[in-house]
């Protein structure tokens, strides 16, 4: 990667590994634009939080690659909650935003990904 923005995300790396999450971190060998990490509240239960590098509208398969295995994780699997953070939707909700730029081009890879890490499954965890 070469030219403006390469330099932008020297910047931004520069700034944002100056600060470490309030979280227990799971990978973070490209932070800070690919990373998971792990909190508990009090009572013990899990967030799983993984964010991605989508800034643009391609998702190349070492991405979902990377996102499989971290949701395939100890840390992930003991959560309850799974969030998957990127700029991106997979589709736009209104009209004028499900077009090239605005969403994730060729969705389907990574929706199967989120579905098999359990990310998509809204279905409430059973009581303890």
């Amino acid at each position: 990667m070469r030219g403006p923005l390469a330099q932008d995300r020297r910047e931004a790396a520069a700034y944002w590994n100056n600060f470490a999450p309030s979280a227990t971190v799971v990978d973070a060998v490209q932070s800070p634009f690919r990373y998971s990490l792990t909190r508990s509240d009090r009572a013990g239960h899990i967030l799983f939080i993984a964010v991605l590098d989508a800034s643009g509208p391609k998702m190349n398969a070492a991405q979902r690659a990377w996102l499989a295995a971290q949701l395939a994780t100890p840390q992930a699997r003991a959560a309850g909650m799974r969030p998957v953070i990127g700029h991106l939707p997979l589709a736009g909700v209104s009209k004028g935003k499900n077009r090239i730029g605005k969403v994730i081009t060729k969705a389907a890879p990574l929706r199967e990904a989120l579905e098999q890490g359990r990310v998509l499954d809204i279905r409430p965890e059973p009581p303890a």
